[in-house]
């Protein structure tokens, strides 16, 4: 992936979890020191997340804002967790950076990979899933379920957010895949600036 590409992909990260939090009743995005930061108000550690929004150049300066992040967090004891794109920190830096975080008493969670494109393959569908578009509360929460399964994490935050009217705007699509009248698998499309962002999560 060339940097342009994670980057896009990486802001439109940003873009989405931005949107998650803004429409939640006590959510918030705050932008402030070279930092994101999306806070549902609850205790759904996923959508509670702080990005960089620009490169570190060494230690001391990623040091310095995961300790701006330290203590925002702090104040609102709910879980959260910061996210670190690839690029955003400089090569050298890379073998050292668990340690780095755990100054700070944080560890590492997980490692996702991001994709970014300027157009779709046509798609062949050869599997026994049907997919129907989320258009009720109990396809909310198939949505919620999944999403929480996932990531091993309970249900219920999950459910506080994705059951909300105000999250399923014009502008976000969501489709749940059963098999057997079963929900397994669900996906989730937002239009943010005229781009799509799209993740997908099964059980």
């Amino acid at each position: 992936m060339l940097k342009s590409e994670t980057f896009a992909s990486n802001q439109q990260f940003i873009n989405a979890w931005s949107y998650f939090a803004s429409a939640c009743p006590q959510g918030e995005v705050l932008e402030a020191n070279e930092l994101v930061i999306t806070w549902s108000g609850t205790d759904n550690f996923f959508i509670n997340a702080v990005f960089l929004t620009i490169p570190v150049h060494d230690e001391a300066e990623l040091e310095t804002k995961i300790k701006v992040t330290v203590d925002y967090a702090k104040k609102r004891n709910q879980p959260w967790w910061m996210i670190v794109a690839e690029d955003s920190i400089p090569e050298f830096l890379s073998p050292q950076l668990d340690e780095v975080f755990a100054r700070q008493g944080l560890v590492p969670l997980s490692r996702m990979t991001g994709m970014a494109t300027e157009q779709l393959l046509p798609t062949t569908h050869r599997s026994k899933l049907n997919c129907v578009s989320v258009n009720i509360l109990e396809m909310r929460q198939a949505v919620a379920d999944i999403n929480a399964i996932s990531s091993n994490l309970p249900p219920a935050p999950f459910r506080k957010i994705l059951e909300l009217d105000q999250f399923w705007q014009e502008t976000v699509f969501g489709t749940v895949g059963y098999v057997e009248n079963q929900p397994v698998s669900t996906a989730i499309t937002f239009l943010v600036n005229d781009e799509a962002y799209f993740q997908t999560y099964t059980c």
